[in-house]
């Protein structure tokens, strides 16, 4: 097999550093998106269409102790513990087999937040056809369903999703039905971004590895974004344009999910409103979902409410970025734990050297939960991270 090395990894640290960037203080490495390939090899066969480009990130993270004793996973607590550890090492593999046709398979080596009985052998697995008006996606692969719902772990502003989007893979919180926001599942998607407005719509099989679900049952999601001023970033202000554009930008999404199954049923909708401007991001999204499960009553109501405000200053590197979430998620009352009604506000400081591929954060959270019972609990928790990618 023949090597072909990218230099772009070399290239981007170089112009991180150098004296020579551009006014607004980035260079041209704010440019090199963080989905481009720092390394691309290609077999010697002739075939210019068949590429493989590894992947791989490792977080470092160090917690002090939260502002009240540490509970097990099964009553809310979402930091276990506190010192430094290996928060996740994660490996992985893009196959560009045809123009047409590419693969993606990547798995979690070491993955600190989620409970042994909720991981999956691999993080996401699939394989991507391009037929032009549309792409088919099929494989094990995140449900379109929510914005928050489609931005890597390795590339949270906050350093997780909001507290609702983590109940699915934690197996937290949900009450007798299965969460309204779904994690990863097996089955096939339809989408496609046309600059203006971008869908996604697919079909899932219910259960499988991670999730709590029967075999049997079967989920519906469709989701739609309306960006009638260019594309909007996924997980915050940073990305390749930022500086360059010198309008508001604004975004609209909707999306639905239905679930069926032996166990019940679950209706639920989302919808969310995105700004972005430089360095601003805003986004605000909520989530509504009814669960119906057979000899069980009330209906289970599960809610979902986060904002989050972000604003990258031009200081060093690539930047500092200041971010502010508050999230809400609360669950029928009657059938609540310690990890189904909680408020928590996030303050976080991002110092970005690669974009999310090389950046060091820290973040402080405070969290109020309510049980079934009505006993309120507070805690409080201070984090620093490192994430180093490609």
């Amino acid at each position: 097999m023949r090597r072909f090395i990218s230099s772009s990894l070399a290239s981007a640290c170089i112009l991180a550093l150098s004296t020579g960037a551009r006014a607004d203080g980035f260079g041209d490495v704010a440019h090199i998106r963080d989905d481009e390939p720092a390394l691309t090899l290609t077999p010697a066969s002739g075939d210019a269409s068949l590429a493989l480009t590894p992947r791989a990130s490792m977080q470092l993270r160090a917690a002090l102790p939260a502002g009240e004793a540490t509970r097990t996973p099964a009553r809310g607590d979402f930091e276990r513990s506190a010192g430094l550890s290996i928060r996740r090492v994660r490996v992985g593999l893009d196959v560009a087999l045809l123009t047409t046709l590419t693969a993606h398979v990547s798995t979690d080596l070491i993955d600190d937040l989620t409970p042994a009985g909720a991981k999956t052998p691999v993080a996401q697995a699939y394989a991507n056809f391009d037929a032009r008006m549309f792409q088919l996606r099929a494989g094990f692969l995140r449900v379109p369903f929510t914005r928050h719902a489609m931005v890597d772990e390795t590339r949270q502003v906050f350093l997780e999703a909001p507290i609702a989007w983590r109940a699915d893979r934690q197996n937290l919180g949900r009450g007798p039905v299965p969460s309204m926001l779904p994690d990863r599942r097996a089955g096939a998607v339809m989408h496609e971004d046309y600059g203006l407005f971008s869908f996604a719509a697919g079909a899932f099989s219910g259960g499988g590895a991670g999730s709590p679900e029967v075999g049997s049952s079967a989920l519906f999601t469709g989701r739609v974004e309306l960006t009638p001023w260019m594309a909007l970033p996924a997980e915050g202000a940073f990305f390749k344009d930022d500086y360059e554009a010198r309008s508001l930008r604004g975004g609209l999404s909707v999306g639905g999910l239905g679930r069926t199954g032996p166990n019940g049923s679950t209706r639920a909708a989302s919808a969310a409103v995105t700004l972005a401007y430089r360095g601003l991001y805003v986004c605000a999204e909520g989530v509504i979902g009814v669960g119906v499960t057979p000899g069980v009553a009330p209906d289970v109501t599960q809610r979902a409410l986060t904002l989050d405000l972000a604003y990258r200053f031009p200081w060093a590197l690539q930047g500092v970025e200041l971010g502010l979430r508050g999230d809400v998620w609360s669950t029928t009352r009657e059938f609540g734990d310690g990890a189904s009604d909680q408020r928590s506000l996030s303050a976080v400081a991002n110092l970005y050297a690669w974009r999310h591929r090389v950046k060091a954060s820290a973040l402080l959270r405070g969290t109020k939960s309510l049980t079934a019972l009505g006993e309120l609990r507070d805690r409080q928790e201070a984090v620093a991270e490192l994430t180093v990618g490609f």
